[in-house]
C-alpha cells in the first residue's frame, strides 16, 4: 500500500512467502516483483496454480535464494517479517482490537514478543540500562513510544494504529512519505 502510494519514488523487486501462496501471487501482481522466493518446490507449485496474472515472475526457491536476493545489488531497501513466537493460534491473535497488522506481527503483539523486542531496540539503539526501561500497554494504541526525562517531562509519539506509517517511515527515511493514514484526532478520542 505504501509503495504504491510512491511509484516515482520505489518500487518492489522481490516479495517472498511461506505458506500463503495465494496471497503471495496477488501480492506479486499487484506490485509487479520481479521475482518472488518461495521455501520449496511444492510452495512453487502452489504459487503456479494460484498465479492469475499474466507472465510469471522468476521464481526462486529456498532460504539460500532469499539471502541472495537479498544482498542483490538491484535491491537497496529490504523489509522483513520473520516468525517469531507460537502458542496461541493466527485467528486468536489477528483479533487485536486496535489493529490490523497481518498475521505475524498480531501474533507477536499477542504473545507480548514484539514488546522484549522493542525492549531490546531501545537499549542498543539508545544506549539505556535494560532496568530503566518500562514496558507499558497502551490499550488504544495511539502511543508508540515515550521518553521520560529528568525533569519530569514525558515525550511521546503518538499516531493512528496503523502499521503504514511505520512501513512508509523506514522506506522513506530520512523524509516523511504519505501512508495513507488518516490524521490522528486527539480532540475526538478525549470525548
Amino acid at each position: 500500500d505504501v509503495i504504491a502510494r510512491h511509484p516515482d519514488r520505489m518500487a518492489v523487486y522481490a516479495v517472498s512467502g511461506h505458506t500463503r501462496m495465494e496471497l503471495l501471487a496477488e501480492q506479486a501482481r499487484d506490485s509487479a516483483a520481479r521475482v518472488v522466493l518461495v521455501p520449496d518446490e511444492a510452495a512453487r507449485s502452489r504459487f503456479l496454480a494460484a498465479w492469475q496474472g499474466g507472465t510469471v515472475p522468476e521464481i526462486r526457491v529456498g532460504a539460500q535464494a532469499l539471502a541472495d536476493t537479498a544482498a542483490d545489488p538491484q535491491v537497496t531497501t529490504v523489509m522483513a517479517a520473520i516468525i517469531g513466537a507460537a502458542g496461541v493460534t493466527p485467528e486468536q491473535a489477528c483479533a487485536h482490537p486496535n489493529w490490523s497488522m497481518g498475521r505475524k506481527i498480531s501474533v507477536d503483539s499477542a504473545t507480548m514478543l514484539n514488546k522484549g523486542l522493542e525492549v531490546i531496540e531501545a537499549h542498543w539503539l539508545f544506549s539505556v540500562p535494560v532496568d530503566q526501561i518500562d514496558v507499558v500497554v497502551h490499550p488504544q494504541s495511539v502511543i508508540h513510544s515515550m521518553v521520560e526525562y529528568i525533569d519530569g517531562s514525558v515525550m511521546a509519539q503518538l499516531g493512528q494504529p496503523d502499521m503504514r506509517t511505520a512501513i512508509a517511515y523506514g522506506l522513506g527515511f530520512p523524509e516523511r512519505l504519505y501512508s495513507g493514514v488518516g490524521l490522528l484526532d486527539l480532540a475526538t478520542m478525549g470525548r
